[in-house]
């Protein structure tokens, strides 16, 4: 269950149910770098924050609900490959 860090962020893996009720907040936090960050007008955007030879990257997954939580998760295990490699 997300854990409120207060300033508008939840952290700790996320469910549909978390993500539907807590839209007043800036940004939800699954772990393992991904977010889903909303903006100004609720609609929302999943990222991947990474860190690669010590610089920091923020890379866009889509947007919810398009790409679900699901495939979410998916897409950072696909994404944390390339990057590796």
């Amino acid at each position: 269950m997300g854990k409120n860090m207060g300033k508008g962020f939840a952290v700790g893996k996320l469910s549909t149910r978390q993500i539907d009720t807590n839209k007043g907040k800036r940004v939800l936090i699954d772990g393992d770098g991904l977010r889903l960050i909303f903006g100004a007008k609720g609609k929302a955007s999943w990222v991947l924050r990474t860190v690669k030879d010590g610089r920091e990257y923020n890379i866009g997954l889509g947007s919810y609900p398009i790409i679900t939580l699901s495939k979410a998760r998916e897409l950072v295990v696909q994404k944390k490959k390339e990057i590796s490699n």
